[in-house]
């Protein structure tokens, strides 16, 4: 009986040690990957993603994209200690336009991704109104 409690007693702390080293590992799993992320070649590779979005059809149909990309980087990129300025989301959305678009929206100068949203819809009735 003696000899079945002590065997009990050595597979639980068997446990308990692979359990703890377990959980060291993750741990320290997890510092390595969130040191490899907040490096900024990271960051930069994070908010490039928003760069390859492009206007191929409609303004409202590349600001759906647009939002829906920026929105899950801007939230990875802020998990990362890193904060996306308006003045670079506005940048990249009206690099994103059609040309044809993109030229008056940048006349405007808009300061907001909303002002440039807009800008690129009345932009893009006038060229629709005049074709």
């Amino acid at each position: 009986m003696l000899d079945e409690m002590a065997s009990r007693i050595e597979k639980r702390s068997r446990v308990t040690v692979s359990s703890q080293f377990l959980d060291l590992v993750w741990k320290l799993l997890y510092e390595i990957l969130e040191d490899v992320i907040r490096t900024p070649r990271i960051a930069g590779r994070l908010m490039s993603i928003l760069r390859h979005v492009k206007q191929r059809s409609t303004v409202d149909d590349y600001v759906s994209c647009f939002i829906e990309v920026a929105r899950v980087v801007i939230e990875f990129v802020a998990w990362v200690d890193y904060k996306l300025e308006d003045a670079f989301l506005v940048m990249i959305f009206v690099i994103g336009l059609k040309e044809e678009i993109r030229y008056d929206v940048q006349v405007f100068e808009p300061i907001s991704l909303s002002e440039a949203i807009d800008f690129a819809q009345v932009q893009e009735r006038v060229l629709v109104l005049t074709s």
